[in-house]
């Protein structure tokens, strides 16, 4: 509050100043009005925050191969609001090294200007050090209305091991919580762990 006042009493100060100047430079008197600190002191200022209407939904993508070395997937997402427009404004990679870097998608699924209600996510690695089990493999960030809630729906999901094979695994994309870590330590609801 203190520096909303200093800097309004500055303004004031500013415009006072080249009112004065500009009436000495015509010619004219000007006599300063006396500002007195403790008045400005004692107004109240009223700061309105106005919703825009919109908000941004982090969603994390799991993929679980069970035993199996994870080397590459593709999975198709798909995410809706009943409430309007869903937009993917980002994604990131994954927590395991092998898939740190973000997935392979197409560009338009990002491009604003068209709507997109999925986006095809793909990526593999050739290293040898690859996860197994629950992982989390990418995180997409959306923005979407206020009113509603975010569906997602793994409509394909593609999996293969480090030589090619096909393997069985689930994927599963967890809307996270605003402020909760990238922590796959996190306790999430009714999962046990």
């Amino acid at each position: 509050m203190k520096t909303l006042v200093l800097l309004m009493t500055g303004l004031v100060s500013v415009g006072v100043l080249a009112m004065s100047m500009s009436a000495r430079a015509s010619g004219q008197l000007y006599q300063q009005p006396e500002i007195k600190i403790d008045d400005l002191m004692q107004q109240q200022f009223e700061i309105k925050i106005v919703p825009t209407g919109v908000q941004f939904v982090t969603v994390d993508l799991f993929v679980d191969s069970g035993d199996s070395s994870l080397a590459a997937y593709q999975v198709d997402l798909k995410a809706t609001n009943e409430a309007g427009r869903v937009l993917l404004a980002g994604i990131e990679g994954g927590e395991h090294e092998a898939f740190s870097t973000p997935a392979h998608y197409d560009p338009k699924a990002l491009n604003a200007e068209k709507e997109f209600d999925h986006v095809v996510l793909a990526a593999f690695s050739t290293g040898e050090n690859l996860p197994s089990g629950r992982t989390r493999v990418a995180t997409l960030h959306y923005q979407m209305p206020s009113a509603g809630e975010l569906k997602l729906d793994v409509l394909t999901l593609v999996t293969g091991d480090a030589d090619a094979g096909v393997i069985q695994a689930k994927a599963e994309a967890v809307v996270r919580p605003i402020g909760q870590p990238k922590n796959e330590d996190v306790q999430r609801e009714g999962d046990g762990s």
